[in-house]
């Protein structure tokens, strides 16, 4: 699979693809042949799509829900949660790995706001990175379910069809199309976001393409299709700091050095950039550091 940058990366995650061979009919899919008339324009399907996961005092929940195309050892499950309002969004995934002697599960989470991604890997290293929004969406969160990859190197194209179905619901499609350059080789891609004619609602992301080696002499059909069960749940449910980096183990990097440069000039006594609690004392994040 090519390894792509930007944000195809921080998605992958949380939308699976699996990978078949094309063959008959299935390349017609793959290849987006498609006979469906235009729909409206993008920027107001996005504007509907958005006006539907916005409501008063509440925070869209969306679990992304795949066929098994992990096989047997790999159990993954992702979650998203959108403020469209706010145009903040927080993501999470579980993922259990098992062999026949031991089972290990990892958790990872990633806050979306003001343009930037923000995450921890496991050793707790702080990760920011760009996170540009689709063309047209006004909101920057939509792109966790229309999966509009942009970046250098990357030449896409986005256009709507109507008279579309999913799973016999009518619906509309925004379609995503074009190439993506990675480190070795160049993907094109076909995806479809299909969204519930009458509510907008998204119901599913369909992902078609294919990856080619750079060099040659490999070449990978791509499918998956990733549904979206929705429901909303109520803003003051969540904690405070619920779409903030530092809930998901994001510190500042000026933070993390002005501390240990502190202590190499004198003895520190505080534990971190953040602070659990006890039995006496709540838990702290300090929000600036500064040496004097």
């Amino acid at each position: 699979m090519a390894r792509l940058s930007g944000r195809s990366a921080a998605v992958a995650g949380a939308a699976l693809i699996a990978v078949i061979a094309a063959t008959g009919a299935a390349w017609a899919l793959l290849s987006g042949e498609s006979n469906a008339p235009p729909g409206p324009p993008v920027a107001d399907v996005y504007a509907r799509v958005a006006s539907a996961l916005n409501r008063p005092g509440m925070v869209a929940h969306v679990a992304f829900v795949t066929d098994d195309v992990d096989g047997p050892w790999i159990d993954a499950h992702s979650e998203a949660w959108l403020d469209v309002s706010a145009d903040v969004a927080r993501t999470r995934t579980t993922t259990t790995y098992r062999s026949p002697s031991v089972s290990t599960t990892r958790e990872r989470g990633a806050v979306y706001r003001t343009g930037a991604s923000y995450t921890a890997g496991e050793d707790g290293t702080p990760y920011k990175g760009p996170f540009a929004g689709c063309a047209d969406a006004a909101g920057r969160v939509l792109a966790l379910l229309a999966d509009c990859p942009s970046g250098p190197g990357n030449t896409v194209s986005t256009r709507t069809e109507s008279q579309r179905t999913f799973r016999a619901v009518d619906a509309l499609a925004i379609v995503t199309e074009g190439k993506l350059s990675g480190i070795d080789s160049v993907v094109e891609i076909h995806n479809r976001l299909f969204v519930d004619a009458a509510t907008y609602v998204p119901l599913a992301l369909e992902r078609n393409g294919t990856d080619r080696y750079a060099l040659g002499g490999y070449e990978r059909d791509l499918h998956g299709v990733t549904r979206y069960a929705i429901d909303f749940v109520a803003r003051g449910s969540l904690p405070a700091d619920f779409f903030e980096p530092s809930a998901v183990g994001y510190t500042s990097p000026e933070h993390s050095s002005a501390i240990d440069n502190a202590v190499a000039a004198f003895p520190i006594f505080w534990l971190g950039v953040t602070y659990p609690g006890g039995s006496f004392d709540p838990p702290l994040v300090l929000a600036d550091v500064r040496v004097v």
